[in-house]
């Protein structure tokens, strides 16, 4: 029997891990107000993707843009934050008189993927390259997120802001695309579709609930897509299986007044302890349902007095407590005498909640679990948490929208130990596969690589692909089945794909596997 084989390796998959982080925020008059809620929240969402997993994010990127051109970029390495937060603070407190209508985001973004010049030691796909000549220019990893925040639209709603995961090779064309005639907010959406991301239109006051979200973009991937054209006659439902590594389950769901539920195979409706409310309007809503059993995982969190005031992290990192954020009893800001290094939160405080305190005194531990794991053990079917299987949710629109639209759009994401890493390729023993196909090439595959956090496994394997047209209707295109090759970085190939079926048009992929246990995945 023949098997395939690679005459050399390709370079091995980061399975989302080592990437980066970049914020782009718009510095101008209408801007402005958007930065000043990120400096009150930004600080602990860092905190809180790092407590994802210390090997998600190695460095934070900041870049300030408005209509005349690119203000600047910070670049911080993730244990280390305060020249980013400082610079944040900075374009806060500006007072911008920039209103023009027209802002520089492409020119941010060419700057982001092209123009980064680090000097240090840095990590990326598995091998260690050190810069001892000076600056040198950093790619941004694949999977990397990008988050860009944007305030002049059209319908005179306040933000857009977008996340999604960032392959070079996908954003580079959208770079150029300043000088298309088509909309700007539309080319963002696409470039946000087409990184397993997603556009948001809402005010300065949601961003603190949207944020939340990101963190659990941490070891995430779509599950499903739903439309319909009807979600108020009769309940839409739609299907989805979980592995048995999953921690968290995230509905993004646009339809008027929505409402959704997240049920079990046998008709049992999830806990609703589980169930987290992170956004919602009249025309989205996003629900996050957890393994409400695992809040015993503790993360230490506190307030200790070095020269000022910091978060102090397990990791013996600290974050300063930001100049705008004030918790502390009378409003009097403690100078660490008398030994009252540390500090406590009391809900019962009437003039403020922090209060200083010597480190020996007695406190329950204030502890934080986010949303991930790291430790995580497989689920079983006995457990009461995100057991593994088949699920679904129910979801009812409102039919008073006011143009009429009685539809509903639904993806469903999951975060999961589980990672797959893909792209495509136009030869059976090529191992260095590109996120997008080679359209002159009748040769196209897919090759993938599977692993459990950072490890590859063997355990879980990959059996089919689909392709599916990113449209409403989801038409399936094309479907094909895995097999195994040896001495490749990406061990996984598929039958070739005829890309002709896509008309040149954007598709999904979606692959279709079972896990260490036994249990669907997709």
């Amino acid at each position: 029997m023949n098997h395939c084989m690679c005459p050399s390796h390709g370079p091995p998959p980061n399975f989302g891990f080592h990437v980066d982080m970049a914020f782009l925020v718009e510095v101008t008059k209408s801007g402005v107000d958007q930065i000043k809620e990120l400096v009150q929240y930004l600080p602990e969402l860092i905190r809180d993707n790092s407590s994802q997993h210390h090997q998600w994010i190695d460095r934070l990127v900041l870049i300030g843009y408005n209509s005349h051109d690119v203000l600047g970029m910070v670049d911080a390495p993730m244990g280390n934050p305060t020249k980013l937060l400082q610079a944040l603070q900075a374009w806060a407190d500006s007072n911008p008189t920039d209103d023009g209508c027209v802002v520089r985001v492409w020119e941010a973004m060419n700057h982001l993927l092209r123009n980064r010049q680090v000097s240090l030691k840095f990590r990326q796909m598995d091998e260690f390259f050190v810069f001892q000549d000076g600056p040198k220019h950093r790619p941004l990893p694949r999977r990397s997120i990008i988050n860009i925040f944007e305030s002049s639209i059209t319908d005179n709603q306040r933000d857009a802001i977008q996340v999604f995961s960032a392959w070079v090779e996908i954003c580079n064309p959208f770079v150029q695309a300043i000088s298309t005639s088509e909309s700007d907010f539309r080319i963002i959406e696409q470039a946000a579709r087409r990184g397993d991301g997603k556009m948001y239109t809402l005010d300065n006051s949601d961003i603190k609930n949207i944020i939340h979200m990101i963190p659990t973009l941490f070891s995430s991937s779509i599950v499903y897509k739903y439309h319909s054209e009807d979600c108020t006659a009769k309940q839409s439902v739609v299907y989805f299986p979980v592995d048995a590594f999953t921690q968290t389950v995230s509905a993004i769901v646009a339809g008027y007044k929505s409402e959704v539920q997240l049920y079990r195979y046998n008709g049992d409706l999830f806990n609703i302890d589980g169930r987290i409310p992170i956004y919602q309007n009249e025309m989205e809503k996003i629900v996050e349902f957890r393994n409400h059993s695992t809040a015993g995982q503790k993360i230490w969190l506190g307030l200790h007095y070095e020269n000022g005031w910091v978060f102090q992290q397990d990791r013996d990192t600290s974050i300063p407590v930001p100049g705008n954020i004030n918790y502390w009893d009378g409003g009097n800001i403690p100078d660490g005498s008398g030994g009252k290094t540390c500090a406590y939160f009391d809900p019962k405080g009437t003039k403020g909640y922090w209060f200083a305190s010597e480190c020996t005194a007695k406190y329950s531990t204030v502890c934080q679990k986010h949303m991930y794991d790291a430790n995580h053990e497989p689920s079983s079917i006995v457990d009461d948490d995100l057991s593994p299987g088949k699920y679904y949710l129910v979801i009812n629109s409102d039919d008073d929208h006011p143009t009429g639209w009685r539809g509903c759009d639904v993806e469903v994401r999951v975060q999961s130990d589980l990672n797959v890493e893909f792209g495509f390729v136009d030869g059976l023993r090529k191992d260095n596969p590109h996120p997008v196909v080679n359209i002159g090439s009748n040769s196209n595959r897919v090759v993938s690589s599977i692993s459990i956090g950072t490890g590859k496994t063997d355990l879980s394997v990959l059996q089919h692909v689909l392709m599916r047209a990113d449209s409403n209707q989801n038409l399936l295109l094309e479907a094909a089945t895995y097999s195994y090759r040896f001495g490749c970085s990406y061990e996984y190939y598929s039958q070739p794909l005829n890309c002709e079926l896509t008309n040149g048009k954007d598709f999904d992929e979606v692959h279709i596997r079972e896990d260490d246990t036994g249990n669907t995945f997709q």
